[in-house]
């Protein structure tokens, strides 16, 4: 899984969660002014480890000579979901706390839920809505926060060796007419 394809259900979700187009569900600290309108700013935090991480093995013998076995590492990653709603209105039914309030509750919902699991993430802690409305320019704006702690899949990380490198060793046989023990030594090298 690698993390845009996280970011992209975690955008998609919060378009479906927020009820508003995709173009007002923005990324934060990206390099582009602010919409002039209602929008969503999304960031995600940075990720830890809830435990430690494996390696799996997967053997596909079609796949070249050195190359059959691929090692991947598994684990999950806790990361947080930081939103910050900002509306024009700043009281009423569409202000930023009731976006924001929208929000939480649409993503217990499968529409937006089964967006994030389709990409392994899992909200664990939907957290509480904080309401800070903020000044812009002369006139006031709306402004929410609401912080979604989620496990997620670890991002894709491999490599391949093979199934078997080399093989040397000495063959012993007995039997088959032929008194006593024969044994030769061989070397297939890399094989």
């Amino acid at each position: 899984m690698s993390w845009q394809t996280l970011r992209d259900a975690i955008h998609a979700s919060i378009v479906e969660a927020s009820g508003l187009p995709v173009g007002q569900v923005v990324w934060k600290f990206q390099d582009v002014g602010q919409p002039p309108m209602d929008y969503i700013a999304v960031a995600v935090g940075s990720s830890g480890s809830p435990g430690q991480d494996g390696v799996s093995s997967h053997t596909d013998l079609t796949r070249a000579a050195g190359q059959e076995v691929e090692l991947r590492v598994e684990g999950l990653r806790e990361i947080t979901i930081g939103l910050e709603v900002f509306t024009v209105a700043t009281a009423g039914e569409d202000d930023a706390l009731d976006r924001a309030e929208l929000i939480r509750s649409k993503l217990r919902l499968p529409a937006a839920r089964d967006l994030l699991g389709a990409a392994g993430i899992s909200p664990l802690e939907i957290g509480q809505v904080g309401y800070a409305p903020s000044i812009v320019a002369a006139g006031f704006r709306g402004r929410a926060t609401l912080d979604i702690r989620c496990l997620a899949p670890a991002r894709a990380a491999s490599e391949f060796t093979g199934y078997i490198k080399t093989a040397a060793g000495t063959l012993s046989t007995s039997g088959g007419g032929i008194a006593g023990t024969n044994e030769r030594d061989f070397n297939l090298g890399d094989v």
